[in-house]
């Protein structure tokens, strides 16, 4: 993935230490740090910079999104080796709704981490159930491309355990 240098200019020495304490919290640390910052660069951050859209998290939540449905899936699969369709679907809902997801990235203080446009900040968008979803699928999805499917997996039990949610 090529950054111009204008991103390159958001991962500075200061930026990457805030990253490594944001590592320590999850209890993940990535080898491609760049794409950890890329996971919480909000949209309006990239066009209020004249950085090409594809450099902010969208595309990183698409796949997020992906991830954690195979992940909640698989999880609850194992763990209801009985249950029907139906229930194991409706377990699922509850687990990657936005209520949770937003949730979960307020555990990890995510807002913290975002890169915003100076409107966005006014607004304070990162405090928005919306916007911390996205977030935290962003951030599973560079968990993904940077150690694998097994390495997510383990994040988002312990995610759930912390939470205090039932499986």
């Amino acid at each position: 993935m090529k950054s111009s240098n204008k991103s390159k200019a958001v991962f500075t020495q200061s930026r990457l230490e805030k990253l490594k304490k944001l590592e320590e919290s999850l209890g993940v640390v990535f080898s491609n740090k760049h794409l950890l910052n890329q996971a919480f660069i909000h949209p309006s951050f990239t066009g209020e910079n004249g950085l090409p859209h594809s450099e902010s998290n969208q595309r990183l939540e698409y796949l997020g999104d992906s991830v954690i449905y195979v992940v909640t899936a698989t999880l609850l699969y194992d763990a209801y080796p009985y249950e029907s369709e139906g229930v194991l679907t409706q377990k699922r809902i509850n687990l990657i709704k936005e209520e949770t997801l937003s949730k979960a990235a307020r555990h990890y203080n995510l807002d913290k981490y975002l890169l915003l446009s100076h409107g966005g900040s006014l607004t304070k968008i990162q405090t928005l159930s919306s916007t911390l979803g996205d977030t935290f699928e962003a951030l599973l999805g560079a968990m993904y491309l940077d150690a694998g499917l097994d390495v997510v997996t383990a994040f988002v039990l312990r995610t759930i355990k912390a939470l205090g949610i039932d499986l």
